[in-house]
């Protein structure tokens, strides 16, 4: 059974709400980069930035949205690098980070 805080971040991060948004943008951004990196089809690139785009008129209101998006996107995307070197390298540190940057609530705050 999901205790009750859990119950409410689960809400928060519904379909369509600001929270799935913002956590969208960043996935978005991390396949990008990833996408990049591998010289994946051009294709996939260019629907993620396209998305990434119908952003703007937020980055142009706060530009921070875009500064802690990029952030954390990198942060995913090394955290994958890591483990397709050495699966097993998830220090303690970053362990207790990944935990704490996975949970929904506190995704991409402004």
């Amino acid at each position: 059974m999901l205790s009750q805080e859990r119950q409410e971040k689960i809400k928060e991060h519904k379909f369509g709400s600001q929270v799935y948004s913002k956590e969208k943008l960043v996935a978005e951004m991390g396949a990008a980069y990833l996408c990049g990196l591998t010289n994946l089809d051009q294709e996939t690139i260019e629907n993620s930035a396209a998305y990434i785009k119908s952003w703007i008129r937020t980055f142009k209101d706060d530009p921070k949205v875009l500064v802690l998006a990029a952030a954390q996107a990198q942060k995913a995307v090394d955290y994958i690098l890591a483990q397709q070197i050495d699966p097993g390298a998830v220090s303690s540190e970053n362990q207790a980070e990944n935990e704490r940057v996975s949970a929904p609530a506190g995704a991409l705050t402004v």
